[in-house]
Protein backbone atom coordinates (compact mmCIF):
# COMPACT_ATOMS: atom_id res chain seq x y z
CA UNK A 1 0.00 0.00 0.00
CA UNK A 2 1.35 3.40 -0.98
CA UNK A 3 0.53 6.17 1.51
CA UNK A 4 1.29 9.80 0.85
CA UNK A 5 2.87 12.05 3.46
CA UNK A 6 0.29 13.76 5.70
CA UNK A 7 -2.29 11.06 4.98
CA UNK A 8 -4.22 9.75 7.98
CA UNK A 9 -5.66 6.26 8.15
CA UNK A 10 -7.51 4.67 11.06
CA UNK A 11 -5.88 1.50 12.35
CA UNK A 12 -6.34 -0.94 15.18
CA UNK A 13 -3.44 -2.62 16.97
CA UNK A 14 -4.43 -6.25 16.52
CA UNK A 15 -1.59 -7.95 18.40
CA UNK A 16 1.32 -6.75 20.52
CA UNK A 17 4.35 -8.98 20.97
CA UNK A 18 6.82 -6.39 22.31
CA UNK A 19 6.80 -2.57 22.39
CA UNK A 20 8.57 -2.55 19.02
CA UNK A 21 6.93 -5.61 17.41
CA UNK A 22 3.20 -5.39 16.83
CA UNK A 23 0.58 -5.75 14.10
CA UNK A 24 -1.87 -3.15 12.88
CA UNK A 25 -4.86 -3.42 10.59
CA UNK A 26 -6.82 -0.80 8.72
CA UNK A 27 -10.09 -0.50 10.63
CA UNK A 28 -12.49 -0.34 7.70
CA UNK A 29 -10.92 -3.27 5.83
CA UNK A 30 -10.72 -5.51 8.91
CA UNK A 31 -14.28 -4.68 10.00
CA UNK A 32 -15.65 -5.41 6.52
CA UNK A 33 -13.75 -8.70 6.30
CA UNK A 34 -14.91 -9.88 9.73
CA UNK A 35 -18.50 -8.89 8.95
CA UNK A 36 -18.43 -10.80 5.63
CA UNK A 37 -16.91 -13.92 7.20
CA UNK A 38 -19.44 -13.95 10.02
CA UNK A 39 -22.39 -13.43 7.65
CA UNK A 40 -21.20 -16.28 5.44
CA UNK A 41 -20.64 -18.90 8.14
CA UNK A 42 -23.51 -17.85 10.40
CA UNK A 43 -26.03 -18.24 7.60
CA UNK A 44 -24.54 -21.30 5.86
CA UNK A 45 -27.34 -23.92 5.80
CA UNK A 46 -25.16 -27.06 5.98
CA UNK A 47 -22.28 -25.98 8.20
CA UNK A 48 -21.69 -29.54 9.46
CA UNK A 49 -20.58 -30.50 5.93
CA UNK A 50 -17.64 -28.08 6.22
CA UNK A 51 -16.24 -29.55 9.44
CA UNK A 52 -12.80 -31.09 8.92
CA UNK A 53 -11.99 -34.34 10.67
CA UNK A 54 -9.06 -33.86 13.11
CA UNK A 55 -7.28 -36.75 11.35
CA UNK A 56 -7.32 -34.80 8.06
CA UNK A 57 -5.84 -31.54 9.37
CA UNK A 58 -2.58 -30.62 7.68
CA UNK A 59 0.12 -28.06 8.34
CA UNK A 60 -0.45 -24.81 6.37
CA UNK A 61 -4.09 -25.72 5.78
CA UNK A 62 -6.40 -22.70 5.81
CA UNK A 63 -9.43 -23.10 8.07
CA UNK A 64 -12.38 -21.13 9.41
CA UNK A 65 -12.51 -21.11 13.21
CA UNK A 66 -15.46 -20.27 15.43
CA UNK A 67 -14.31 -18.79 18.74
CA UNK A 68 -16.06 -18.90 22.13
CA UNK A 69 -17.68 -15.54 21.39
CA UNK A 70 -19.45 -17.10 18.38
CA UNK A 71 -17.44 -15.10 15.85
CA UNK A 72 -15.67 -16.70 12.90
CA UNK A 73 -12.01 -16.09 12.02
CA UNK A 74 -9.61 -17.16 9.29
CA UNK A 75 -6.91 -19.51 10.53
CA UNK A 76 -3.82 -21.32 9.33
CA UNK A 77 -2.85 -24.67 10.87
CA UNK A 78 0.78 -24.46 11.99
CA UNK A 79 1.20 -27.67 13.97
CA UNK A 80 -0.85 -30.83 14.41
CA UNK A 81 -0.35 -32.79 17.63
CA UNK A 82 -2.07 -35.92 18.91
CA UNK A 83 -4.88 -34.12 20.76
CA UNK A 84 -4.39 -30.45 19.85
CA UNK A 85 -3.45 -28.21 16.97
CA UNK A 86 -1.67 -24.89 16.80
CA UNK A 87 -3.47 -22.30 14.68
CA UNK A 88 -2.47 -18.80 13.60
CA UNK A 89 -5.27 -16.28 13.26
CA UNK A 90 -4.43 -14.88 9.84
CA UNK A 91 -5.96 -11.45 10.27
CA UNK A 92 -4.65 -10.78 13.77
CA UNK A 93 -1.34 -12.66 13.56
CA UNK A 94 -1.96 -14.27 16.92
CA UNK A 95 -1.59 -17.96 17.70
CA UNK A 96 -3.62 -20.37 19.78
CA UNK A 97 -3.49 -24.05 20.67
CA UNK A 98 -6.90 -25.71 20.49
CA UNK A 99 -8.21 -29.16 21.18
CA UNK A 100 -9.32 -31.16 18.17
Amino acid sequence: MKIQTSTHIEVVVSEVFTPTMFNIQQVDKLDNLMEDINKLYSSYPHLEQLVISPKKLQIDQKVAIVWQNGCWYRGLVKRVMSVKQQVDYMDYRSRTVTEK
